[in-house]
């Protein structure tokens, strides 16, 4: 039974990680080409961290602080396992869709519980293989490990994701409790989607500066640790001189810790797992009925849909929080971006282009409308049956991604205006530009998603992160800003001006957007959307 729950959630990673069932035709190619495309963000990741050991390795060693060197792989092996565990762990331990269905049959519950917990220690091993191994290497590199050492790097590497998941079975805990009491949960998710980019960002900006104060005053970090971090400098003695006492304490730790979590979350399991606490709670109140209209309803519609999904909400809107977030940073930083520009020669001209693509690229990123059929899933039939026109209900799914993108492109639009001094002819036509964009990506958007749906999805990520038209349509779209660009320097720049290249640019887009919409209304596109 057990070995059975544990295939089945392994079988559910696949799906979730591919996208697709193992029914589905071309599954198998689909699987390979998503295990190599993760493959290859392991690798990228595995360069960022190698990079981090690379530049502290040499000083560590040499200044005879070959402990510390393990201490931070220790703590950032940690960081690496909680960070891209923590959500995954509450949902799979207490929102996961199947918890009362397997509740109800003759489960142990203590087999449900292990099976889940089995399923995320594994994928806690797995990101921790991606610290683990540019770690080792370039320590080799740098210095040599005797046989205890390389044991303890493997006992404590192995032990860590049993230690990483007792912490986050605690966090994910607590968060349960908290988002019970919350009937939408989508705003608290956002948020700290939101304050974690801000954090990465942040040290990732600042990560030369704390190499550098490490490779500089190792040896006063290194006293910080032992002293206040005690337990870490055990981990780090451990995996460089092999260490068998401190081994023996650190292993105790987390096994010690894991076992006690594990029976603190065997007892809460089944209450927590089925507790609804965040269930609306009705209470009439008369009011008087508002009447709108069908575009009005069915926009409301869509809007409903995206607030009420932390995944779609944040994958698609990525690019409006990106453009937000670089508007206000323009604002702040308005004199030294003038003063950057008065230091370059001839870009007067160009500055204000520039910046109207970039908001362009942005609006490339934010997804609305590719995924927006799509997440219809298995109730596609009720759009269909509803007594409207087929092409209101593809407009109003259009209509939601211009009304998202359209007012922060031109408010980003406001903010070039403030910051950077330009024709006033090249600023209304790059307003225009960036309307005639935001336009055509919302209606092509809906009219590629047309033409390849996904109803048959298990969760929601599927579409929003793989659909066939969420990938077609991003990158066609930074194609579609990139391309132009490139033929416009190569071949354009010193027989076109600017002005006419930007005029010529948005025609297209405006008449390229009006065709869609004209499919979109026609009878053809009608019939495509009744016969998914």
């Amino acid at each position: 039974m057990f070995k059975a729950l544990l295939r089945t959630r392994f079988q559910s990673y696949l799906n979730y990680m591919t996208g697709g069932n193992r029914n589905k035709k071309g599954a198998k190619k689909r699987g390979a080409l998503y295990i190599v495309l993760y493959a290859y963000l392991a690798v990228c990741f595995a360069v960022l961290i190698g990079s981090f050991f690379n530049a502290v390795a040499g000083p560590f060693h040499e200044a005879g602080l070959d402990w510390l060197y393990f201490a931070f792989y220790g703590m950032m092996s940690f960081a690496m396992m909680f960070i891209f565990s923590i959500f995954m762990t509450q949902s799979q331990m207490y929102d996961a869709k199947d918890n009362e269905l397997l509740l109800s049959m003759p489960v142990p519950p203590s087999y449900i519980l292990g099976s889940r917990i089995a399923a995320l220690v594994l994928e806690n091993l797995a990101y921790g293989l991606v610290v683990a191994v540019p770690a080792l290497c370039i320590w080799l590199r740098a210095a040599s490990m005797d046989a205890g050492s390389v044991a303890a790097f493997v006992i404590i590497s192995l032990l860590m994701p049993f230690f990483v998941f007792a912490i986050t079975g605690v966090f994910s805990y607590l968060l349960h409790l908290v988002l019970s009491r919350f009937r939408n949960k989508t705003i608290f998710g956002v948020l700290f989607a939101v304050a974690f980019l801000g954090l990465y960002f942040y040290f990732y900006t600042r990560i030369n500066t704390y190499i550098q104060l490490l490779a500089t005053s190792g040896q006063a970090v290194a006293d910080s640790i032992a002293y206040y971090a005690r337990p870490v400098y055990w981990m780090g003695e451990a995996m460089a001189g092999g260490n068998i006492k401190y081994l023996i304490f650190v292993s105790l730790i987390f096994a010690g810790v894991f076992a006690l979590i594990y029976v603190f979350l065997s007892a809460t399991f089944i209450k927590s797992a089925t507790t609804k606490r965040g269930a609306a709670k009705i209470k009439y109140k008369r009011r008087e009925m508002r009447v709108s209209s069908v575009k009005a309803a069915l926009m409301g519609k869509e809007i409903r849909k995206l607030l009420s999904s932390t995944t779609y909400l944040l994958n698609a809107g990525m690019g409006l929080l990106l453009l937000v977030i670089g508007s206000v940073y323009l604002v702040v930083k308005r004199s030294a971006v003038r003063l950057m520009l008065e230091q370059l020669p001839g870009i007067e001209d160009f500055a204000f282009p520039i910046g109207a693509l970039l908001i362009a690229f942005m609006i490339s990123l934010s997804l609305f409308a590719p995924p927006s059929i799509s997440l219809e899933g298995r109730s596609i039939w009720i759009p269909k049956s509803m007594p409207v026109k087929a092409s209101t209900v593809l407009m109003s799914k259009a209509d939601m991604q211009i009304l998202l993108t359209l007012p922060v492109g031109l408010l980003a639009w406001c903010v070039l205006a403030y910051v950077i001094e330009s024709n006033p002819l090249i600023m209304a036509i790059s307003a225009a530009f960036i309307a005639a964009f935001s336009v055509f990506e919302a209606v092509m958007g809906v009219a590629v998603n047309l033409r390849f749906p996904k109803l048959d999805w298990a969760n929601e990520a599927q579409v929003v992160k793989q659909g066939a038209s969420v990938t077609i349509c991003m990158f066609g779209s930074m194609l579609l800003v990139i391309i132009p660009v490139v033929l416009y320097v190569v071949f354009l720049i010193d027989k076109v001006e600017i002005w006419l290249a930007m005029t010529v640019f948005t025609v297209i887009l405006a008449v390229g957007a009006a065709a869609i919409i004209a499919y979109l209304r026609s009878d053809k596109a009608a019939l495509r959307f009744y016969d998914l």
